[in-house]
């Protein structure tokens, strides 16, 4: 039941049933927020929101917040944030005036979304987290590495990001997390303890230092197998991308529409830093060992960027295979 006064009517209660515990990707907090909703399809409209969701035996399980609608009526989907999450940003601001979120310092991706990738690392599940970037100086530092699936925490199996996020933030700051992860070809336990997630935590992501030197653009036929036009790092195209200083790989110039790299989601401003398990010096290294890749049976790329939506430079996998 949920209760509430929708459109000014005090003290009303409408009924339904949950379709959903723990649905994320509902678009509503953007790729930051912590979604965990319960969907209910009990009316919810404006006015509603903030009152409580409640079971049969009068117990408070949620706190209406949201519906999924095309014309701003309810539209039969409803989401509410679960009692025990409000709970913990209750408590937190009650001691402390402000919610304080445990925090690893990763950049990661859910497994699921791309399996080819994480079968490159030679892991053959299909849930779990593979971490792309360490944030320097952070919790994960020194603990986890790039290339790593995490795939438990605190023996709790561990789906995807959203999962994961929700537990972490969940979780105290300097609390003690023993972490699951695949790497090297086998399950291992990782313990560190949690920081406390910055206020812009987006800005704590930063570039690779070092300075470099102009190059040239090699334009071999590895290249053009996937698409690519490739040039080692220069003063002049670090600045045109703001990629900061990186001193090592290749950067990529130019991609060609339909081409592999493009459908790979490759793009102009992109530097490839590694290739498979191995480093990339600069344009004529990559070019080398793109010749040598069989893209039958796919190549691994380890690609720094400049994130348009935060304006941070920051890393990530890209598995790129030719399928025809």
């Amino acid at each position: 039941m949920a209760f509430g006064s929708p459109f000014g009517y005090i003290g009303s209660m409408t009924h339904g049933i949950v379709s959903a515990l723990n649905r994320t990707g509902v678009g509503i907090l953007g790729r930051q927020g912590y979604e965990n909703f319960i969907q209910v399809d009990a009316p919810i409209n404006p006015g509603n929101s903030g009152g409580p969701l409640v079971s049969v035996r009068g117990e408070v399980i949620g706190i209406n917040t949201a519906i999924a609608s095309r014309t701003g009526a309810f539209s039969g989907i409803g989401f509410a944030i679960p009692s025990n999450q409000a709970k913990f940003v209750y408590n937190s601001l009650k001691s402390s005036g402000r919610v304080a979120r445990g925090w690893l310092g990763v950049s990661i991706s859910d497994v699921s979304a791309d399996l080819p990738k994480a079968q490159s690392f030679g892991y053959q599940g299909d849930h779990g987290v593979l971490v792309e970037q360490i944030v320097a100086d952070t919790p994960a530092t020194g603990k986890l590495r790039e290339g790593d699936i995490i795939t438990a925490l605190d023996g709790k199996n561990v789906e995807n990001v959203q999962q994961l996020r929700n537990l972490v933030a969940a979780t105290p700051p300097n609390t003690d997390v023993k972490l699951t992860v695949y790497r090297d070809g086998k399950e291992q336990a990782v313990t560190l303890k949690l920081g406390e997630q910055p206020e812009d935590v987006l800005a704590s992501r930063g570039g690779k230092g070092g300075s470099g030197s102009k190059g040239e653009m090699p334009d071999a036929e590895a290249g053009n197998k996937l698409g690519l036009r490739l040039a080692s790092p220069n003063d002049e195209l670090l600045k045109k991308w703001d990629l900061g200083e990186l001193k090592n790989g290749a950067v990529v110039t130019a991609v060609e529409r339909n081409s592999l790299a493009a459908k790979a989601g490759i793009s102009p401003g992109d530097v490839i830093t590694k290739i498979g398990g191995s480093d990339v010096k600069d344009a004529r290294a990559a070019t080398e060992a793109l010749t040598k890749a069989d893209l039958k049976k796919g190549v691994r790329l380890y690609v720094t960027t400049k994130d348009p939506e935060s304006g941070q430079v920051m890393s990530r996998f890209v598995f790129v295979r030719d399928q025809k």
